[in-house]
């Protein structure tokens, strides 16, 4: 997971945000955080902490992430 630089946040959104901004599963964008693929900040902690992730970094990677076709 990379890190959010305090100054440089922008709007934050929670994981079940971000997921209904690229249609996928919460677990999903869990998984992305996990590879590292989308910058996030921990909030809170123990059991009940939390991902934000900037929007910024969310539509960056909507946009350079290849577009799934399906067949008939």
């Amino acid at each position: 997971m990379g890190i959010v630089a305090p100054g440089n946040r922008g709007e934050l959104l929670t994981v079940r945000e971000t997921a209904q901004q690229c249609r996928v599963h919460a677990e999903t964008v869990r998984r992305w955080l996990r590879r590292g693929l989308l910058p996030a900040i921990i909030v809170g902690g123990g059991p009940e902490a939390g991902y934000r992730i900037p929007k910024r970094a969310v539509l960056a990677y909507l946009r350079g992430r290849p577009m799934e076709v399906q067949g008939d």
